[in-house]
């Protein structure tokens, strides 16, 4: 695990009440459930700082409506000199001086505080879906810097994650091949011609007076969703009246099946292409460099003791120390 060693007489599990949800961490290793006990303090010293801040500021603040209150009140029933109205004017300067100092303190230990919860939800959220997944502890060595080498080295790792998702994200941005597309397109098309067909298997076996059973479908718009739904396919569906489609791809599949594959060469992009197998096997590969740079990270973190905050999107794995599943962004 590329985390300093952390106490061997940390209790081996606990529970915490996550709103109405129990948080079960009794499955973690002894160094995850020291990990997430420092985190929960630190969220909770956080809190309590947060407090502190406010009051402050609510001190401050009343002491620049104080001041605010006596130049008003010197104005408008004494009339001022210059020399007195330069003094209380200086003083509710000072006061609102101080005001605005307080409340950047407040506001900038209240947005860390709001940061490091977000990171002990995303973390708890992850334990709970664990449930029996086997946890394993990540092992690894790794060397830290002098103090002073400390944060850019924070930095650099930090640096380095962000271009790593960057380049996921291009990865993410690639076009699919024709090929592939055309596939997809062929296989929907099937289906609806077979969905589309009218059945008169009823007017054979009972008689003609039974008509012909006309085909009643809603189409499936993709939307954000699947389109017209093949077995295997994950994602939701947003329904739209098409009701004469099916019946046209029954009648006409053929022609639908030329015409639909002639659009996608007219807007293929197979130069910059990635197929599934290309794109699935360079995610996994940034997806697990990602995943190394973040254990870096957290390490160096956790070093400090407590002097830099962790990012609120750490990957839970990489804060804990485990291996496991990917983290679930749904």
């Amino acid at each position: 695990m590329l985390n300093p060693k952390l106490p061997d007489d940390v209790p081996s599990g606990d529970i915490s009440f996550y709103g109405n949800d129990i948080v079960d961490t009794s499955r973690l290793p002894p160094s995850a459930n020291a990990a997430l006990s420092e985190l929960r303090e630190r969220v909770s010293d956080m809190t309590d700082l947060v407090g502190l801040a406010s009051q402050k500021w609510n001190e401050a603040r009343e002491a620049h409506d104080e001041a605010t209150r006596q130049l008003a009140i010197q104005r408008e029933k004494w009339g001022l000199s210059s020399d007195q109205f330069a003094r209380l004017n200086s003083k509710r300067a000072e006061a609102h001086k101080m005001l605005m100092a307080v409340q950047d303190r407040r506001d900038a230990i209240g947005e860390r505080k709001m940061a490091q919860g977000r990171l002990l939800t995303r973390i708890e959220t992850y334990i709970r879906s664990l449930r029996s997944t086997a946890i394993q502890v990540s092992a690894s060595a790794i060397k830290f810097p002098s103090a002073d080498r400390l944060l850019p080295e924070i930095d650099k790792q930090r640096n380095e994650i962000a271009t790593l998702f960057a380049d996921r994200h291009e990865i993410l941005s690639k076009a699919t091949p024709s090929a592939e597309i055309k596939a997809r397109a062929r296989a929907e098309i099937e289906e609806l011609a077979r969905r589309g067909c009218p059945d008169v298997t009823y007017m054979v076996n009972h008689g003609p007076s039974q008509g012909v059973i006309w085909p009643d479908y809603e189409a499936i718009a993709r939307g954000r969703g699947v389109g017209v739904p093949l077995p295997g396919d994950v994602g939701h569906t947003r329904f739209v009246q098409a009701p004469h489609l099916p019946l046209l791809a029954w009648l006409f599949k053929g022609r639908m099946i030329a015409a639909i594959e002639k659009e996608i060469d007219a807007n293929a992009e197979d130069e910059q292409s990635l197929s599934l197998e290309q794109r699935t096997k360079k995610l996994a590969e940034i997806d697990a460099r990602i995943l190394a740079t973040e254990r870096v990270e957290v390490a160096l973190v956790r070093h400090s003791g407590g002097a830099f905050d962790y990012r609120d999107d750490t990957d839970p794995r990489a804060f804990l120390g485990i291996d496991g599943p990917p983290v679930s962004e749904e």
